[in-house]
């Protein structure tokens, strides 16, 4: 009989420890996910390309879970394994074009269990730009970090300790404005198989004023020119079309070298529309050029000044109601 028990309870207890019901292995709650806590932290960006639509900068992006198995005998203080000999859940930002580490990826082993990652790098990510508003646009940048097994048997949340900027005030860019926004969850399905991410919110806030300087005032400024034309007499018709002609070329260079600056849009952004207004106003002087000349030939110079005197309130007055509506309210 004792040789039965022998045989038998060895057997019972493979049994049960293939069916998922062996107490060393601590599978925990049948189908319940794993939670793996994700953080995202910006420390510098260095460029922004709106062409490409790409952000280049550095930061650290981090993991945290459990898996008490890796945990040493007697064990009391932290120890560092290599990255890939943990098994780690398979966790990827999603947007990411390229990217370099500043070392070896490692992970830190707690005596509790906890698995801790830290992954500090340069790289460059995509994102999408809406320019509308250039150049007093606000774009939005969002970091995407998924679960890529095909199992999804992890579920993702947000790390409270590892989020935002490190340093908003020291970043390297000097013409934009960057705020964290904060993250969000969502689960969503992608070629039929539904996929968990978490995604940390950035505002990018243009500041302008390298735009209102070096392109804004100075097309005022030729535009202010082609009105000179209003108080030359009609007579000296040379005279007007050469303040005329050299308006007209001074904006066709501003034009040039705005639209280097931007991608290929199938819309107008606010410059653009400026940048267009301008042309029509110079090009409307020009027309009043040779009005003005016309009727002053046929000896209606009575005519050809109160053309003028009207031009020399009404194109200002349209002016300036054209950049209100706009540069600064749409």
């Amino acid at each position: 009989m004792s040789d039965i028990k022998t045989i038998v309870l060895p057997l019972i207890l493979l049994l049960l420890c293939f069916s998922g019901i062996c107490l060393a292995q601590n599978p925990g709650t049948p189908g319940q996910k794993e939670e793996v806590k994700v953080g995202f932290v910006l420390l510098d960006l260095f460029n922004i390309d709106n062409v490409k639509g790409t952000v280049s900068g550095e930061f650290v992006f981090t993991l945290s879970w459990t898996d008490t198995s890796l945990v040493r005998p007697g064990q009391t203080a932290p120890i560092i394994l290599p990255y890939d000999s943990v098994n780690p859940p398979q966790i990827q930002i999603r947007n990411v074009i390229d990217y370099r580490s500043f070392r070896e990826r490692s992970v830190t082993v707690l005596p509790n269990g906890e698995v801790n990652s830290r992954h500090r790098l340069t790289g460059i990510l995509n994102t999408k730009f809406n320019f509308r508003k250039f150049p007093f646009d606000r774009q939005t940048l969002g970091i995407s970090i998924f679960d890529t097994s095909v199992e999804q048997d992890v579920r993702l949340i947000p790390d409270d300790r590892y989020q935002g900027i490190f340093k908003p005030d020291s970043l390297s860019i000097p013409n934009w404005k960057v705020m964290y926004n904060g993250m969000r969850t969502y689960s969503d399905v992608e070629y039929g198989i539904p996929f968990q991410s978490i995604v940390f919110s950035y505002s990018l806030v243009r500041i302008s004023e390298f735009y209102i300087w070096k392109v804004v005032f100075p097309m005022v400024l030729v535009v202010l020119m082609s009105w000179s034309v209003f108080w030359i007499d009609p007579k000296n018709i040379s005279a007007q079309l050469t303040v005329s002609v050299t308006a007209i070329l001074t904006l066709i260079v501003f034009q040039f070298s705005v639209a280097q600056t931007l991608p290929e849009l199938p819309y107008l952004t606010s410059l653009d529309k400026y940048v267009i207004g301008t042309d029509i106003f110079v090009f409307m002087a020009f027309l009043e050029t040779l009005i003005t000349s016309y009727h002053e030939d046929r000896g209606k110079k009575e005519l050809s000044a109160l053309i003028d005197r009207t031009s020399r309130i009404l194109f200002p007055a349209v002016f300036v109601l054209f950049i209100l509506l706009t540069l600064i309210i749409f």
